[in-house]
């Protein structure tokens, strides 16, 4: 069993958390209103929470925990691929383009943070709270 997280985990977890979900609304709001630099920092950011949370997906599918992600009942199974899927594209979308493409240094650093951010927050709260 994964030892309890501390008090700054639980606090990054929720507030990484409630900035990825606001990050969508944010850079649609800025991209709208021509602060193109800014959109690209939240999508950053976004993009680089969810290549963080698919690596522990691979990486917890990789140790035999499928079981997690997959759906038993045969009518979501295929809704349960699917989302792991889509979750993937995005994780590798992430990877691109922070790796190939020439994007300013604000997103990379959103990617690197969005990932810390799951990476030592919102995994270890999630692990701790499964078992």
């Amino acid at each position: 069993m994964p030892s309890r997280p501390k008090p700054f985990q639980y606090q990054l977890a929720f507030w990484g958390s409630f900035i990825f979900l606001a990050s969508f609304q944010a850079s649609e709001f800025l991209s709208n209103n021509s602060y193109e630099y800014w959109s690209k920092i939240f999508t950053g950011y976004s993009l680089g929470f969810i290549f963080s949370f698919a690596s522990l997906v691979i990486l917890e599918m990789l140790r035999g925990n499928s079981y997690k992600f997959i759906d038993e009942n045969p009518i979501f199974r295929p809704l349960s691929y699917l989302s792991l899927f889509v979750i993937i594209v995005l994780a590798c979308l992430a990877f691109y383009t922070t790796n190939y493409t020439t994007i300013s240094y604000g997103y990379n650093s959103a990617v690197g943070i969005g990932s810390i951010v799951c990476a030592f927050g919102l995994v270890p709260v999630i692990s701790y709270h499964e078992n």
